[in-house]
């Protein structure tokens, strides 16, 4: 990570592949890994700034979110994706991976790859519980949503849930909940 470019030659190349990247992928990152390249005087600060980059570049950025794929769910995605960007994370949805693989084992790789994992429970069929189970199994934090008036099963009925009736009310949810497992990654 820290061929910083002023040095030139294939440092100055990796930084910059890396800064096009993070522009693309992470845009309050990439200014913050944009700044690595700045001259200071100031060694004991430059170091701080390039360790507190390096530990925001090894967190996962990606939020995986299970629910189902009917179309009045795309909403209920759009939230996810909205919250968790003012976060500085991604939230992913498996059906939009163009990926030539089985479907399980891209599930089962984007919960383990993941920082945490949104789930919402409102229509809960057998993949949701498989997936959320595989979460839980994994020790990753799981912020639990529903439309308000969805009965909980049992075995998620003690799981603190975000019900909501309307997308802001949902979003609000969220913000309140992802800030919380957020500070866990310096965000």
């Amino acid at each position: 990570m820290l061929g910083v470019p002023r040095f030139g030659g294939a440092a100055e190349e990796i930084f910059d592949q890396e800064l096009e990247r993070l522009r693309h992928t992470a845009p309050a990152l990439a200014e913050a890994y944009e700044a690595l390249n700045a001259v200071s005087d100031d060694m004991a600060a430059f170091a701080s700034d390039v360790v507190s980059v390096a530990a925001r570049m090894v967190v996962p950025r990606t939020v995986f979110t299970i629910m189902s794929f009917e179309p009045e769910y795309r909403d209920v995605f759009a939230s996810y994706h909205d919250v968790c960007r003012e976060f500085d994370f991604d939230a992913v949805r498996t059906d939009e991976d163009q990926s030539l693989e089985r479907i399980v084992p891209r599930i089962e790789a984007g919960i383990r790859g993941s920082a945490f994992v949104i789930a919402d429970v409102s229509e809960a069929g057998p993949n949701v519980f498989y997936e959320l189970g595989y979460a839980k199994g994994l020790g990753k934090d799981v912020v639990l949503t529903a439309r308000q008036g969805t009965p909980l099963p049992f075995d998620i009925g003690d799981v603190p849930t975000i019900f909501w009736a309307y997308q802001e009310e949902l979003k609000a949810g969220l913000r309140k909940c992802i800030a919380g497992v957020a500070s866990k990654y310096g965000r």
